[in-house]
């Protein structure tokens, strides 16, 4: 399976949005929460443009999932716009 990315990591954030992706990864290093990237939107593999469903990842261990979910749900500026 796909997110067998790193044992013992847990995805905090999914999107298309390669800006807001790092914003989350230096809000969470900012507190000291390590972070991975993992981009399937990379150029390299020009899967934007083969796979409609390719993303980025943001990633956390996992137990600091839930201190990083507290520290995104405080950041406004990450937050979805209501529909």
């Amino acid at each position: 399976m796909e997110m067998e990315i790193r044992k013992g990591w847990v995805i905090i954030w999914e999107g298309i949005d390669e800006f807001k992706a790092h914003l989350i990864k230096g809000i969470l290093e900012t507190h000291n929460i390590p972070t991975v990237l993992y981009n399937q939107l990379d150029s390299a593999y020009m899967i934007r443009y083969l796979h409609k469903n390719a993303t980025i990842k943001v990633l956390v261990p996992e137990q600091l999932y839930d201190q990083a979910i507290d520290i995104l749900n405080k950041t406004q500026d990450i937050q979805e716009p209501s529909d």
